[in-house]
């Protein structure tokens, strides 16, 4: 990563800030990679310079960006893992030697440099875990014989005949989540009489 930055990423310098009231209006230099300003400074010997030259004349941006994500998915792999080691993945040195020519990058090579994309957060997936206790834990029996019985019953009336079989424990607050079991339920009943048919035909 430094030898990208250092050599491939420019940056803008502050040259003044003038103040006019509440505003402030600043200015900036061309934008130099700090390569280049180490070529432009008078302070610096030649010798350095033809030598940070060389080393500029040997690296390729593409493939220090691929190098760059292989380490940036290997340490999100890490990261990730529950045991605290991970499969990495292992990438060869593709720098080329100082007397081999530079061949020219392929298109994938050109959109995966410029077109990087970081890996999944798994945060960001489907939650599987409960964040509070189920409120209909000890009557989801009797919800699911009721439903038997009535299979156009709403949440609303659920909620309503709970209040009285259990009195104070479930209110209208709790018809959303309420709902979202019902839908859940009747869509496992519906694939498993969709397979159950589909099995019958079959025979």
């Amino acid at each position: 990563m430094r030898k990208y930055v250092n050599f491939f990423q420019p940056s803008v310098k502050l040259l003044k800030k003038t103040r006019t009231g509440a505003k402030v209006a600043k200015q900036y230099d061309k934008a130099l990679t700090p390569y280049q300003r180490i070529l432009n400074s008078p302070h610096v010997q030649q010798g350095v310079k033809d030598d940070l030259t060389a080393m500029y004349l040997q690296l390729d941006p593409v493939t220090l960006m691929s190098e760059l994500k292989v380490l940036q998915n290997n340490l999100m792999t890490f990261a990730w893992n529950i045991n605290g080691s991970a499969k990495t993945e292992h990438h060869a040195d593709k720098r080329a030697e100082p007397n081999q020519s530079h061949t020219a990058p392929t298109e994938s090579e050109v959109l995966d440099y410029f077109r990087f994309e970081k890996p999944k957060d798994k945060r960001s997936l489907p939650r599987t875990w409960r964040t509070r206790k189920d409120p209909f834990e000890h009557a989801w029996d009797d919800i699911k014989f009721k439903l038997q019985l009535e299979p156009h019953c709403t949440a609303p009336e659920i909620i309503e005949w709970l209040s009285v079989r259990y009195p104070g424990q479930h209110d209208m607050g709790q018809v959303r989540t309420l709902q979202r079991r019902i839908s859940a339920l009747r869509l496992r009943d519906h694939t498993y009489q969709a397979k159950l048919t589909q099995l019958m035909q079959t025979e």
